[in-house]
């Protein structure tokens, strides 16, 4: 399972952020994160005060990937582009998660390596994954302003004969017990626009 859950023993106080800092290569900001979301335990306790100063016996949990040997169909100095398969995530949505794309992508290109836009787990794939912080933001900004559009190829019930478009906000649902899907039709949601066209 990628998130792991390790014990390390500290002989003298240390500034939480700078333990993580030395001990896995982290940046400032990824240090403060992780302490942001309570992966530091003490006692069984997670911490969440970032300029905390840590010693003795504690636990961090961390994202560490395990690839299944998934590869890359496309590599530059600055993204990737997998051929993601249907039922895979592109991230863990929970620290239970088994297994994601994250997992591929990290352990080609690092820590700092990320996948740029959302595919749902049904859905095989094109997959743009940056592989440093800088095409990071340059990528996801790039999908937010149109100037990166996705296609996709779908086999449906019925006869389709006319183009059409729907546009309607989407939000994340909050309640998955009725409907699993994780988006869903809402006013408060975010502007999307869909064209479909048939090919036959």
């Amino acid at each position: 399972m990628p998130f792991v859950k390790r014990p390390f023993h500290i002989e003298k106080p240390i500034k939480a952020f700078l333990f993580l800092i030395r001990q896995f290569h982290f940046t400032q900001g990824e240090a403060q994160r992780l302490i942001s979301k309570g992966r530091i335990l003490i006692d069984n306790k997670s911490i969440y005060d970032r300029a905390a100063i840590i010693d003795g016996d504690i636990e961090i949990v961390y994202f560490e990937p395990q690839s299944r040997g998934l590869k890359p169909i496309f590599i530059t100095k600055d993204f990737l582009v997998y051929d993601k398969p249907s039922g895979v995530l592109v991230h863990p949505n929970t620290m239970a998660t088994e297994y994601s794309m994250l997992d591929e992508i990290r352990t080609h290109s690092g820590q700092n390596a990320n996948g740029t836009h959302r595919i749902d787990m049904e859905t095989s794939g094109l997959l743009l994954a940056s592989r440093h912080k800088d095409a990071e933001r340059f990528l996801k900004g790039s999908f937010e302003r149109k100037h990166i559009k996705k296609q996709y190829l779908a086999w449906v019930a019925g006869k389709l004969t006319e183009p059409f478009v729907v546009e309607k906000s989407i939000s994340i649902r909050s309640d998955y017990s009725i409907n699993k899907h994780k988006v869903e039709i809402s006013e408060d949601g975010k502007y999307a626009k869909t064209e479909f066209n048939p090919l036959y």
